[in-house]
């Protein structure tokens, strides 16, 4: 988890520098990061993309860090807090976007009975709780909003659909496979010709705002 992590105390803490940060704490927090220190480097071999929906978490431990004078060194308690609190907001967030796509089908007790199954018979409740800083249900939460969108297309939307793939794929390159599930699904309840209905304006600006956030990388 701390791998992921590292990605927002580097930044806006340590500047990408080994240097002022707490000693042994890529030891400490499990090894996810490596500092090097003789390289004044800080490595990670995992992708920046879950740090974007973690960043509002992170800043608001940060702040209250600073406010109630707890060191505001990134690693704290009330940053691990943080962690916790974005993985169980984002699992919930997940669990109404899966209930709402599935309420336009099935009766409020099948959507409910659904929704309740994949947190207690699945590994969701597993990341959710036991390992919530890892990207599996950052990964759920904008597979559920994607589902949501597509169910509920206008061509505008397409700009997020196409941005929400690249924080896909920014979380985790295997999650390419992601979007074009949400693609069948789309073609499914819409149509094959749906895309084809969509200005080239709008495909433009959501590979672009997809590149800008792919760019950091």
């Amino acid at each position: 988890a701390s791998g992921y992590y590292v990605y927002l105390p580097a930044t806006f803490i340590y500047h990408w520098s080994p240097e002022g940060m707490p000693h042994n704490i890529d030891t400490i927090t499990g090894q996810g990061f490596i500092l090097r220190n003789n390289k004044s480097q800080i490595f990670t071999k995992y992708t920046c993309g879950q740090s974007y929906l973690h960043l509002p978490f992170f800043l608001a431990a940060h702040a209250y860090c600073k406010l109630a004078g707890i060191p505001a060194d990134g690693f704290a308690q009330p940053y691990v807090t943080s962690i916790i609190v974005a993985g169980v907001f984002y699992m919930l967030a997940g669990l109404f976007l899966i209930y709402f796509v599935l309420r336009k089908y099935y009766s409020h007790p099948a959507c409910l009975a659904t929704v309740i199954g994949l947190f207690f018979c699945t590994n969701l409740y597993y990341y959710g709780i036991k390992h919530p800083g890892l990207s599996h249900i950052y990964s759920f939460f904008l597979v559920g909003l994607m589902l949501y969108l597509t169910q509920h297309f206008t061509p505008k939307k397409l700009i997020a659909l196409i941005v929400l793939s690249a924080l896909l794929v920014s979380i985790r390159p295997t999650n390419i496979t992601l979007p074009l599930m949400v693609l069948v699904f789309g073609f499914i309840i819409h149509g094959k010709n749906i895309l084809k209905e969509v200005s080239l304006k709008y495909y433009v600006l959501g590979i672009v705002l997809g590149l800008l956030i792919c760019f950091p990388q």
